[in-house]
C-alpha cells in the first residue's frame, strides 16, 4: 500500500481528477478552461478521439484513455477515467481490470489496490514513471549489492578492535 501512495507522491497523478470532482452537477459550475491542473502524467494521456485530433485527452468522461509516450500511437496501459463522470475510479491510476484471472492488473498504481494485497511493480509502472520524468536504473546494476573493499573491511575491524581495547581499559581503571 505504501508503494502505491509513494507512486502518487512521485507524480503518478492526474489533473483530470480535479476537473472530474469540480465539474457540474456534482460540485460546481466550472468549465474545462477554468482548470490548469494538468500534471506531467496528463501530457501523455490519450484516447482514440484525441489521437485523431493530435492532442492529449484531458477530459472526465467514460471514453477509454491510455498512456502513450509516442504521441498516442502506442498504448502503454489503460488509464482510469474519473470518479464522478468516468469509470468510477480516480484518473490518477491504471484502469482497473474487471477480470483479474483473464486480464491481470497493470501494476502497483491499480485504483483498487488495498491493505494485505501483494503489490507488484510491473513494466507498465516503470514505463509510466519513466514517461513522467523518473530515470530507470539498469536492473542488473540495481539487483547487485556491492561488497565492501578490503580496506574498508580492515578499517572497520580495526575500529571495533580499538573500541574493545578502550572499553577494557576503562573497566580495569574503574576496578582500581
Amino acid at each position: 500500500m505504501a508503494t502505491h501512495e509513494i507512486g502518487h507522491a512521485l507524480g503518478f497523478t492526474s489533473g483530470v481528477d480535479v476537473l472530474d470532482i469540480n465539474s457540474p452537477p456534482v460540485n460546481g459550475p466550472f468549465n474545462d478552461n477554468q482548470f490548469t491542473f494538468v500534471n506531467s502524467l496528463d501530457l501523455f494521456r490519450y484516447s482514440a478521439d484525441s489521437l485523431a485530433q493530435g492532442a492529449i485527452d484531458w477530459t472526465a468522461d467514460t471514453r477509454a484513455k491510455y498512456l502513450s509516450f509516442d504521441g498516442g500511437t502506442t498504448s502503454i496501459g489503460a488509464l482510469a477515467t474519473g470518479s464522478n463522470f468516468g469509470d468510477g475510479q480516480q484518473a490518477s491510476h491504471w484502469q482497473d481490470s474487471p477480470n483479474f484471472i483473464t486480464n491481470p492488473e497493470l501494476g502497483i498504481m491499480n485504483p483498487t489496490f488495498s491493505r494485505g494485497q501483494l503489490g507488484i511493480i510491473t513494466e507498465n509502472d516503470l514505463r509510466g514513471f519513466d514517461v513522467i520524468g523518473w530515470n530507470r536504473v539498469n536492473a542488473t546494476v540495481a539487483t547487485q549489492v556491492p561488497e565492501p573493499s578490503n580496506i574498508i573491511g580492515t578499517l572497520m575491524f580495526a575500529g571495533f578492535g580499538a573500541k574493545m581495547v578502550l572499553k577494557r581499559r576503562q573497566k580495569l581503571a574503574k576496578s582500581f
